[in-house]
């Protein structure tokens, strides 16, 4: 049974190998460069500090923190290798 989740879960199970690389292109392109992914980290610093402050939940903070961290400088770097 839970092969079968994994079997579920693996992309190249449901879409071929190259359409599966064009979509990672194309995710790159628009998620992870430029302004989609500026507007994701600063939304993904708000919610991480109002986590932290109002909800008392370090563990969102620290998650939602290293997310803004993630999308903020590997923007960067998409953009320049992209």
């Amino acid at each position: 049974m839970f092969f079968n989740f994994l079997t579920f879960l693996n992309p190249l199970s449901h879409m071929s190998a190259g359409h599966y690389s064009s979509f990672l292109s194309i995710l790159f392109d628009t998620m992870l460069k430029g302004l989609g992914a500026k507007i994701f980290s600063v939304t993904a610093f708000i919610i991480a500090f109002w986590s932290l402050f109002r909800r008392e939940n370090m563990q969102a903070f620290v998650m939602l923190l290293l997310v803004s961290l993630f999308f903020a400088y590997f923007s960067g770097i998409f953009g320049g290798i992209f």
